[in-house]
C-alpha cells in the first residue's frame, strides 16, 4: 500500500511527461486509474481494488455451484432460461483481447451480473447453506451491488471519499462475500 501511495503522487506527472497513458494494457487501466485517485479517495480506492479479485472468485464459485447442482448441462439450462443475458455475455467475450482464457459465458459477466445470477438461482445454488448464512451472503451481495456504480465504473462525479460508515459496511460485506468464496 505504501508503494501505491508513492506511485499515486507521481503517476499524473509521469503520464503527462512520458505519455504512457495510451500504452497501458486493458487489465492495468483500472489499476492506474485507482492509483491516480488514491490520495484523494483512499477508502474508495481500497474498496475498488478488492472488487476484481472478489469478482474472479465469485465467478469461479458460481461456476462450481452450477456444475454441482445442475451437472454438465448447466450451461444449456442457463442459456435456455436467460437467452438474452447469455448472448450479452458472449458478445462481451467476443470483444475481449484474452479470448484464449475464456472458460464459458460467465467470463463475459460483470460483477453486478454475477450477483444477479446468484440471486436468481440462489434457492438452488445455496440450498445446502444454513438459512442465516444464505441470508447474510445475499444481504452482503445486495449491499455491494447497491454501491456498484462507485465501485466498478470510472469516477467522474465523485467529489469526496466514502464516508466512514459506508466504507466500514462495504469492507464488512466484502469480507462476508470473500469468506463464502
Amino acid at each position: 500500500m505504501v508503494i501505491n501511495f508513492f506511485l499515486s503522487e507521481f503517476i499524473n506527472v509521469i503520464e503527462k511527461k512520458i505519455r504512457i497513458g495510451k500504452t497501458f494494457p486493458p487489465y492495468l487501466e483500472s489499476y492506474f486509474e485507482n492509483l491516480k485517485l488514491l490520495n484523494k479517495f483512499p477508502r474508495l480506492v481500497e474498496i475498488r481494488n478488492r472488487i476484481p479479485k472478489t469478482e474472479i472468485l465469485l465467478r469461479e464459485k458460481i461456476r462450481k455451484m452450477f456444475e454441482r447442482v445442475f451437472g454438465e448441462s448447466w450451461r444449456k439450462k442457463v442459456a435456455k432460461e436467460l437467452p438474452k443475458k447469455v448472448k450479452k455475455f458472449e458478445n462481451t467475450i467476443n470483444k475481449r483481447p484474452d479470448k484464449g482464457n475464456i472458460v464459458d459465458f460467465l467470463d463475459g459477466a460483470t460483477f453486478g451480473e454475477l450477483i444477479e445470477l446468484l440471486r436468481r438461482y440462489h434457492k438452488d445454488l445455496l440450498k445446502d447453506k444454513d438459512p442465516n448464512i444464505r441470508g447474510a451472503i445475499l444481504n452482503a451481495l445486495n449491499y455491494v451491488n447497491k454501491h456498484r456504480r462507485l465501485l466498478e465504473h470510472p469516477i467522474k462525479e465523485q467529489s469526496e471519499d466514502l464516508d466512514e460508515k459506508t466504507y466500514n459496511e462495504l469492507k464488512a460485506m466484502l469480507s462476508i462475500i470473500e469468506s463464502f468464496l
